[in-house]
C-alpha cells in the first residue's frame, strides 16, 4: 500500500522533535483515512522531501547546505513513522531524504511517501 501525505514544518525548522512530532501528526491522519493499521510483518520504504525556508544570508544559494542536516530529518522521519506506520525500525529497507529550500506559496513542510 502505498501512503502519501504531507507535514508542515514546525516553527523552528531546526528542531527534530517538532518535526518529529508534525510528521507522526500527518501520518496518522494518513493511516486512518486509508483505513491502515501499524504492522510488524511488512517491510516499509520511505521517501520524503523536506522543503526548509531560506537564512537570511543565504538567499542566492541553490543548495540547502545549513541546518538542520540530512541525518537529524531523517531521524525525525523514522522516529514520526515508528508505531506508527511500522513496529521495529529493522522493516525499513530503503529510505530517501532530500531537502531543499521552499518556494511558493506552500511554504516550509515534508511531502512524503511510505510504502507499507
Amino acid at each position: 500500500m502505498r501512503l502519501e501525505f504531507e507535514a508542515p514544518a514546525p516553527a523552528n525548522p531546526r528542531d527534530r522533535a517538532g518535526w518529529q512530532q508534525s510528521i507522526a501528526s500527518a501520518a496518522q491522519a494518513a493511516m486512518i483515512e486509508n483505513g491502515l493499521h501499524c504492522s510488524q510483518d511488512n517491510f516499509v520504504w520511505v521517501s520524503a522531501d523536506f522543503y526548509l525556508p531560506h537564512s537570511k544570508a543565504r538567499k542566492k544559494a541553490q543548495e540547502h547546505t545549513v541546518r538542520p542536516d540530512t541525518f537529524t530529518l531523517t531521524a525525525a522521519m523514522r522516529d514520526g513513522l515508528k508505531s506508527i506506520a511500522f513496529v521495529d525500525e529493522a522493516q525499513v529497507t530503503d529510505i530517501s531524504i532530500a531537502k531543499e529550500y521552499a518556494v511558493g506559496m506552500r511554504g516550509p513542510r515534508v511531502e512524503a511517501v511510505v510504502v507499507l
